[in-house]
């Protein structure tokens, strides 16, 4: 979901896919638009993964929660991230994320509701991911267990009454905090 630059990531995702044991386990959608798509179809169709990862341009928001609805797992592999709003987005519909270490992202997903990748150079980057897609390949409980565990750090973290208290909370210690 979203721009398709280079810090998106989406050309390290392809890339993903491509270093699957067996790709055709996974379809792999795209949903928005930008300066790198066709690149990033270009790539897609050189690896021979046209069928698997599928473009679908800028949609409206009923579509994009639709596709929310109907995935398994988010993969939001952008690598230079403030927040990244769609994370807590497909984490409120019960979707584990995969994605960067760094960022927004590498606060907001925790171990219990997804899976961080460390994003050093683009091989290992891809490797590493495709590891991660794997975990859900071959653990047939960690999509259950993760999803649930989504939700529950959307409500804690990402529901504006949870970011009010932690700021309210950081407002009364600060007061009540004694100057030296």
């Amino acid at each position: 979901m979203g721009r398709i630059i280079r810090t998106k990531g989406v050309i390290d995702a392809i890339r993903a896919v491509r270093n699957l044991p067996d790709p055709r386990k996974v379809e792999f959608n795209i949903v928005g638009d930008g300066d790198m798509k066709s690149e990033c179809e270009q790539a897609a169709k050189k690896l021979g993964l046209s069928n698997i990862v599928r473009f679908h341009g800028r949609l409206p928001r009923a579509q994009v929660d639709e596709w929310y609805q109907t995935s398994h797992i988010f993969l939001f592999p952008s690598f230079r991230e403030p927040s990244g709003n769609v994370v807590f987005e497909a984490m409120a519909k019960g979707l584990p994320v995969i994605g960067s270490a760094s960022g927004g992202p590498g606060y907001v997903i925790q171990e219990e509701c997804g899976i961080k990748v460390i994003a050093s150079n683009p091989e290992k980057y891809a490797a590493d991911l495709a590891q991660a897609i794997m975990s859900f390949v071959n653990d047939s409980e960690l999509l259950p267990r993760l999803s649930q565990a989504a939700i529950k750090r959307v409500g804690k973290i990402g529901l504006w009454s949870a970011k009010i208290d932690r700021l309210a909370q950081r407002y009364v210690k600060v007061v009540e905090t004694p100057i030296n």
